[in-house]
């Protein structure tokens, strides 16, 4: 599912991450999060039926979190191509 356009140039504004590592999280669409202890990695498909989604996460380092800050774009996603509309396009 691709998040909204603007999800990767906000990860580097918020984070400053790597610029090859940013372009491919952008083209394999790729949610992150990162803590003082380490860094998570986020995917997810498309809604099946109506409630049904699955996630594939990576936890590097020290990261125990869940993600918590990827919730809203993963929702927004699934919103948007529900409406039919996709959301991932722009600059």
């Amino acid at each position: 599912m691709p998040p909204r356009h603007n999800h990767h140039r906000d990860l580097d504004a918020r984070l400053g991450l790597d610029p090859e590592l940013l372009a491919a999280m952008r083209e394999c669409r790729v949610l992150h999060d990162r803590d003082g202890r380490g860094e998570f990695f986020h995917v997810h498909t498309e809604v099946f039926g109506s409630r049904v989604f699955f996630e594939a996460v990576q936890r590097v380092g020290g990261y125990t979190g869940h993600g918590a800050v990827n919730a809203p774009v993963r929702m927004a996603a699934h919103r948007a191509a529900r409406q039919g509309g996709d959301r991932s396009a722009g600059p």
